[in-house]
């Protein structure tokens, strides 16, 4: 889902509204889990979080490049990357 999402974001008037929403509905999704009951009703709640999982990293990326000149650029990717 990253490519989709890829060009999403590079559409989207405001990315950072993009990303941070689809954060929201990762939490969301996150705190419906603990109302699962059932295997299938986890694979499925998994399943949804991957859709949105998929928003960060790519987005992240490309928020960042908005702002930051490519030395920059390349050590706040380098800080992102290790801390996840």
């Amino acid at each position: 889902m990253q490519v989709p999402s890829n060009i999403i974001v590079g559409k989207v008037k405001y990315p950072g509204i993009y990303i941070c929403a689809a954060m929201a509905v990762w939490g969301m999704i996150s705190a419906c889990m603990a109302a699962v009951q059932s295997y299938t009703g986890l694979v499925l709640a998994r399943f949804f979080i991957g859709f949105v999982e998929a928003v960060f990293f790519p987005g992240a990326l490309y928020y960042m490049s908005l702002f930051y000149s490519r030395k920059q650029y390349a050590f706040r990717v380098a800080v992102l990357y290790s801390g996840s």
